[in-house]
């Protein structure tokens, strides 16, 4: 029982997702959640020798995140979830937002347009 309570919570959940993304963008939404993210992001990552895995400090002005993934490309995706998670940016809403290089400061990541800028 617990089990289709469970998936029936889920696809509610998916469903009110796929029509919140129906609903077109508002600027002044758009403009509101730009004004959420601050001045400047840090990032600073490493990749583990012995697993592979990549692992990402994402610097704000009060606080850091923490975030990893098995790739390079997954962690620029895991990079970007997590400030748009922090600042609870919807996900079509960050799609739109052009970051440049002053909120990602590593040259090295901001080689492919869209790297640790939109996702």
């Amino acid at each position: 029982m617990l089990a289709v309570r469970m998936l029936l919570w889920y696809n509610c959940s998916m469903l009110l997702r796929f029509i919140e993304n129906l609903r077109p963008i508002v600027p002044e939404v758009l403009e509101c959640h730009q004004n959420k993210l601050p001045k400047g992001i840090g990032v600073k990552y490493v990749q583990d020798g012995e697993s592979g895995k990549w692992f990402a400090v994402i610097r704000l002005e009060k606080e850091d995140l923490f975030t990893e993934a098995n790739s390079r490309e997954g962690l620029e995706y895991s990079v970007n979830d997590a400030v748009a998670s922090y600042f609870d940016i919807p996900d079509k809403y960050f799609a739109q937002m052009s970051l440049d290089k002053r909120f990602y400061k590593d040259p090295q990541l901001l080689k492919n347009k869209k790297v640790l800028a939109c996702s």
